[in-house]
């Protein structure tokens, strides 16, 4: 006769056991894969849109002119794109909280595209990005200097424990140079 011994049930129920738990493990690191992929995807997307905001204000006039008096833009209104020539704070000084709060003239709000909505205190429906600015003189030089910082963040970035809040603060500085 031939020896028919099979696997105990016992034997069974451990092999689905840890099978279950492979499977467990292996559907937990693709959800965390994947969070993880969307908080970096949102990060990337954050810095370029702080970095956008920067790049108009540099792109501001702020220079001297051939007679050696000072030029600069202090009326473009940068909340609204394409950007208006006039009725804004263009690089006029923000006020020193401007960056920690919706500040009117200082502050516009994207969509998950990253596309405008225009500014104000308050943010609109759709938006996913709230994207702050201040412009302050530089004391060693202040008619000559300026401190130029974007911040982006998401509007849950402020409530404490929200793990895929987004912001981005970036800074430069901008001198005015002779023609």
């Amino acid at each position: 006769m031939h020896d028919a011994r099979g696997f105990s049930l016992l034997e069974v129920l451990v092999a689905l056991a840890i099978l279950a738990a492979a499977v467990w493990s292996i559907a937990q690191v693709s959800l965390y894969t994947a969070r993880s992929s969307e908080i970096a995807r949102r990060l990337t997307l954050g810095a370029e849109l702080a970095a956008d905001k920067l790049n108009q204000l540099r792109g501001l006039a702020w220079s001297i002119d051939e007679s050696g008096l000072p030029i600069g833009d202090l009326e473009t209104d940068l909340t609204v794109y394409p950007e208006r020539p006039s009725g804004g704070a263009g690089l006029q000084s923000s006020p020193p909280d401007a960056l920690d709060r919706n500040t009117p003239g200082y502050c516009d709000y994207l969509d998950a595209q990253g596309r405008s909505l225009g500014g104000g205190v308050a943010a609109p429906g759709g938006a996913s990005f709230v994207r702050r600015w201040s412009v302050t003189p530089l004391a060693v030089s202040p008619t000559n200097a300026l401190l130029l910082q974007v911040r982006l963040l998401s509007p849950d970035a402020s409530r404490r424990g929200v793990s895929d809040a987004v912001t981005v603060t970036l800074t430069t500085v901008r001198s005015r140079l002779a023609p």
